[in-house]
């Protein structure tokens, strides 16, 4: 028979072997144990005398031999509970090495990440991203709108921007003159402000949180990258606050 949890308390496989055989033949001589199990002498007396040490083992005299008996499987939840406190023990010291490489850490800067999306799957994943965070406060800009949205993703597109209507989260829009008929640049919540003709871009600029995509919609296809940085982010937003005070409402 072989129970997993016993080693899972901590009990190696022949420990937990030689326990059972007890627990099942005992209390017995060690000869009788080696019998019922393909580990050798030595080692079963090793396991016998590491489970004494650990409260699952003892043994009495009889007929000048040493018989070993099983301790009560309950004595188990007292391994377990000492397991438990040995955690805790560990727990307290680990918590006092992190401090201590800590202080020894120099500081790295604020945190800079680049990312990068492709297909549909990544178009989808940006735009989670952005409406994560845009309902917990964050403002969504966009200098350029490239009005190809719907032919990468389809009608995803447009129930994704029915729901940011239903959030009442607000878009703020820089985009070329070339835009203006476009359906998905109106509603309560869009505010879009107007660059002169001829201005029309392939790509957008992305800004929310700390985040600044650069994103790239074809006919059918996808590509953004993604840079989180709080210094990137607050430079992208003056000027988009510069092109936008500029631009024709």
């Amino acid at each position: 028979m072989e129970i997993p949890e016993l080693e899972r308390l901590g009990l190696s496989k022949q420990e937990a072997e030689v326990y059972i055989l007890l627990a099942e033949y005992g209390p017995c001589p060690a000869s009788t144990l080696v019998k019922h199990t393909r580990i050798s002498r030595p080692h079963v007396y090793d396991s016998l005398n590491s489970l004494g040490t650990k409260g699952l083992a003892s043994f009495a005299i009889r007929d000048n031999k040493r018989h070993f008996q099983a301790a009560e499987p309950e004595r188990l939840r007292d391994v377990l509970g000492q397991k438990e406190a040995e955690l805790k023990r560990l727990k307290t010291k680990l918590e006092s090495a992190i401090k201590k490489i800590k202080q020894i850490t120099p500081e790295r800067g604020e945190r800079f990440d680049v990312m990068t999306f492709k297909g549909k799957e990544g178009f989808k994943t940006v735009f989670m991203d952005l409406m994560k965070h845009t309902k917990l406060g964050a403002k969504w800009r966009t200098i350029g709108w490239t009005g190809r949205s719907y032919q990468v993703v389809g009608v995803w597109w447009l129930n994704f921007l029915g729901q940011m209507e239903k959030l009442k989260i607000n878009r703020y829009v820089i985009a070329s003159e070339e835009k203006r008929s476009l359906e998905e640049l109106r509603g309560e919540h869009v505010k879009v402000r107007w660059l002169p003709g001829g201005m029309d871009l392939p790509s957008s600029i992305i800004l929310y949180a700390d985040r600044v995509i650069i994103y790239h919609p074809t006919h059918d296809d996808f590509f953004a990258v993604m840079m989180v940085s709080k210094q990137l982010a607050k430079a992208y937003n003056i000027h988009f606050k510069l092109l936008w005070k500029n631009a024709a409402e």
